[in-house]
């Protein structure tokens, strides 16, 4: 390849270092090479947009960005409040939970106590019932 062919290549960059040094050599003699050159950093720059006034940006921005929602500025309140009425559900439900199991062990150890007399008792009414009919 012709040394004038690569000259965007070299403009950009993207030679090997050895090459980039034989097109620097070659720019400072060839009139047609440095008219290349001076065009492509014209367009370069060219193709660059301006930037903004910072008085322009910051009035888009305010014009543009959101204002924080209710739900957005109360969100963790909100959720600290729901995680504290699950606890509170839960800790009343384990505490029913604990009231019925001791109810239920008091009435295993009633019948535990009364299951003799009580059977005892059926079974003579039964005998009852039995002669009598």
């Amino acid at each position: 390849m012709k040394l004038c062919e690569q000259i965007l290549l070299y403009v950009s960059n993207e030679l090997a270092p050895q090459q980039q040094e034989q097109m620097a050599e070659h720019v400072r003699t060839c009139l047609h090479c440095q008219q290349q050159m001076a065009l492509l950093r014209a367009v370069e720059t060219a193709a660059v947009p301006p930037a903004a006034p910072a008085s322009v940006v910051e009035a888009l921005l305010a014009k543009t960005t959101r204002k924080k929602s209710f739900f957005a500025r109360w969100k963790t309140v909100l959720v600290t409040a729901c995680t504290v009425l699950v606890v509170a559900v839960m800790g009343l439900a384990e505490l029913h939970n604990k009231e019925a199991a001791q109810q239920d062990e008091a009435m295993y150890a009633y019948v535990s106590e009364n299951l003799d007399e009580e059977y005892t008792s059926f079974a003579e009414d039964l005998e009852e019932f039995e002669a009598y009919f």
